[in-house]
């Protein structure tokens, strides 16, 4: 069985209905290949509403002394609609929006430090 890689960017994946299509997708491909996911940060209709722009956002706001919190709440707003939508097994849809809401305590904990410090590195950004 040949091997394929397929590449998802992020507005493939930013709605429920979008994110079932590129299910479908890999459904079908995997009837004759072997399949390699690649996948993009979720984003919305909005390039500035997706991961990538609200992460950036974050950062932004933070060295300026803005409200950074609002950008990670938007990111996880926007996750657990699309898993609420799609995920349909209770526990499993449990175990995923924890461990979203557990990667962006981290990304707050580390945002805060940022904060506190005033200074973000190039690699951090």
């Amino acid at each position: 069985m040949a091997l394929i890689v397929q590449k998802y960017g992020g507005t493939s994946l930013g709605t429920a209905e979008r994110l079932q299509n590129v299910v479908k997708i890999i459904q079908n491909t995997l009837k004759s290949h072997k399949v390699v996911l690649v996948v993009s940060a979720l984003s919305s209709q909005t390039k500035s509403e997706g991961t990538t722009s609200l992460l950036i956002e974050a950062g932004r706001r933070v060295i300026d002394g803005g409200d950074f919190h609002q950008p990670i709440e938007q990111i996880e707003n926007l996750h657990a609609k699309i898993i609420e939508q799609t995920i349909h097994t209770p526990a499993i849809r449990e175990e995923i929006q924890e461990y979203i809401h557990q990667e962006l305590l981290s990304l707050k904990s580390f945002l805060d430090a940022i904060y506190i410090i005033e200074e973000i590195s190039s690699r951090s950004h």
